[in-house]
């Protein structure tokens, strides 16, 4: 299958999930399937950058970089002196440590994905990091919300802190900062698809949430 068809695809899938979520009756289809859609589509999106690369490095970058982000997920929720207090909630199941296990697949995904839209637009290397991190922590500030609403994390007292996007703002410009640095080639439009086909999906369910649940 082609990339376009591809990216047709996940795109199709990602509505269909609007759809689903949307409906009280269908809501329960996604929720039993998000770690394994999630699984999924990073794996496809993650094959498609492997091929571009050298796998011995590729591979070093993200397995260091899940590692990170997973370790910082696990003192996150134990803790919370990095993103505040939250916990995770039952409709991300496959967990370790009680962070789901899809949540640093998918950070480094969206961080890699990220940082090759910033690339796209002939940013000059050394403000591609920044930039890439400001865009994760805009993607988070629209997700947050649905999140919450799903189930996929709660905050102590339903309040998101300050503290949670600089936490991003930091994780992702270090996993971009490696990206950058090893000069890992992230020209594959599927990359940057995914991200804002997942934005998309999180900004239609942010706006429906705010102004037309009752």
């Amino acid at each position: 299958m082609s990339e376009k068809r591809i990216i047709a695809s996940i795109a199709f899938f990602f509505l269909v999930g609007i759809i689903l979520h949307l409906v009280p009756a269908l809501s329960f289809i996604p929720m039993a399937i998000t770690d394994f859609f999630l699984f999924v589509v990073n794996l496809i999106v993650f094959i498609y950058v492997l091929k571009l690369n050298s796998r011995g490095t590729f591979l070093i970058l993200f397995l260091a970089s899940w590692i990170f982000t997973f370790l910082s997920e696990a003192a996150g929720v134990h803790t919370g002196k990095i993103f505040g207090m939250y916990q995770y909630g039952s409709a991300l199941k496959v967990q370790l440590l009680n962070v789901p296990l899809i949540i640093p697949f998918n950070w480094v995904m969206l961080v890699l994905g990220m940082t090759s839209i910033i690339q796209s637009l002939r940013t000059p290397s050394f403000l591609v990091p920044a930039l890439a991190a400001l865009g994760l922590v805009f993607f988070d500030y629209t997700m947050e919300p649905v999140a919450v609403a799903l189930d996929y994390w709660s905050w102590q007292d339903a309040v998101i802190p300050l503290q949670n996007y600089l936490a991003w703002f930091v994780i992702a410009l270090l996993v971009s900062v490696f990206a950058v640095y090893y000069k890992i080639r992230l020209d594959k439009k599927i990359l940057r698809y995914y991200v804002i086909i997942q934005w998309f999906f999180f900004l239609v369910l942010n706006l429906f949430y705010r102004y037309f649940d009752a």
